[in-house]
């Protein structure tokens, strides 16, 4: 006989697969779910409470005088994008109502092309945005991480020669004439889906410039971000749930605050799935124990 044992395959138990009924009404919950700002009308509106770090930034940015600038480092993926999309676009909507400039880069290749399609969107219906370079423009992609990073505390020019659109010196372009140091910039506002990201700007540029750090972050990168807030060297930490609160403190053109119905209407689906899931699990137990006996 041999020696070697015979091999046994074990299978794990499989669940009982959901009936074709009950997927067909879970899909259709979730349409519904889906569907529901169309005919709420923003009904969850007077359940966002804005939280501290939302009302000081948009303060902040209600204050600022019109000819302030104002830096934007988009440093995300597009697949963030669902997240912090709703939040860039509501703070530029905002920087755009209050007439100030704003120059953009990136230290993700990716980010560029995020930025411009947001600004696209933007400059659509902002008169003060409508025309290229005057009061925004889009520098480009920053390589070298921290090296990267630690050009922009010598001159500007040094780490963009033109600019990513016109291919403009900086100093041809209205939205960047006069701005040769980070010094000449009154803020900077990080999107961010990694909060590495967010430590390199305040370790090559914060404690070197003293310049204000404002970080627009994914929910999971939030938590580790939060003793930079704590401890200063983050003036304002925002996540990118926090999308239709800013809107709402800003009053600006609501598009996340809208989609807060659909999730509200999607969490009611969920609970509701989940105490039927339950319920009907009890019950088949009591069923099989009532066959057992």
């Amino acid at each position: 006989a041999p020696l070697r044992e015979a091999s046994q395959e074990i299978l794990p138990p499989r669940p009982p697969a959901m009936p074709a009924v009950g997927r067909v009404l879970l899909n259709l919950m979730v349409l519904m779910a889906a569907l529901v700002p169309f005919f709420t009308g923003g009904w969850i509106t007077p359940w966002v409470q804005p939280q501290g770090s939302v009302i000081a930034l948009a303060r902040l940015i209600q204050d600022l005088p019109a000819d302030t600038t104002v830096m934007l480092s988009f440093d995300y993926d597009p697949a963030y994008a669902g997240e912090l999309d709703p939040l860039a676009r509501a703070v530029i909507r905002h920087l755009a109502a209050r007439s100030v400039r704003s120059v953009v880069m990136s230290t993700n290749p990716a980010g560029v092309g995020v930025a411009s399609q947001i600004y696209t969107e933007v400059a659509a219906d902002s008169p003060a945005y409508a025309e290229y370079g005057e009061n925004y423009a889009i520098l480009g992609y920053l390589p070298g991480v921290e090296a990267g990073l630690r050009t922009l505390n010598n001159t500007l020019a040094n780490a963009f020669r033109t600019d990513a659109v016109a291919r403009a010196p900086l100093s041809e372009l209205p939205a960047t004439r006069g701005l040769a140091t980070l010094r000449d910039v009154d803020h900077i506002i990080i999107l961010s889906d990694n909060p590495q990201s967010v430590r390199r700007w305040i370790e090559q540029v914060r404690t070197r410039n003293g310049v204000s750090l404002h970080a627009l972050v994914t929910a999971r990168a939030e938590p580790i971000l939060v003793p930079y807030q704590q401890s200063g060297q983050l003036q304002t930490l925002i996540g990118g749930f926090q999308a239709a609160e800013y809107e709402l403190v800003a009053s600006v053109r609501p598009t996340a605050l809208n989609l807060a119905d659909a999730y509200a209407a999607l969490f009611v689906v969920l609970v509701a799935v989940a105490i039927a899931t339950n319920v009907a699990h009890v019950l088949g137990k009591r069923q099989s124990r009532k066959l057992a006996r």
